[in-house]
């Protein structure tokens, strides 16, 4: 039985965004079964009071990061995100 790995993400998380576009190929690779974990990351956030569309220096941040991680990684962000796809039992995001 192979091994299993948890993938647990926020469908409107930028951050996940980066981590979708390249999970499944680095599963794949290590012969690792994916299972697909949605959850509510802005639940947790609004509990913590760390609301970024609040803070529009946070935002800026975010963008930018995003940008620059999505460049070192190869993966296309063209500064919007569009749920446009139901794989995997879960929601996914591109740019």
């Amino acid at each position: 039985m192979a091994q299993r790995m948890d993938f647990f993400f926020f469908f409107g998380s930028l951050y996940s965004y980066l981590s979708v576009m390249r999970v499944e190929a680095l599963a794949a690779s290590a012969g690792v079964e994916l299972r697909w974990r949605p959850f509510n990351v802005r639940a947790i956030m609004v509990e913590q009071d760390n609301i970024p569309r609040r803070n529009p220096v946070k935002m800026q941040y975010l963008w930018r990061d995003t940008e620059r991680r999505a460049r070192r990684h190869g993966i296309a962000f063209n500064g919007r995100l569009l749920v446009i796809g139901f794989a995997g039992g879960a929601w996914l995001v591109f740019g």
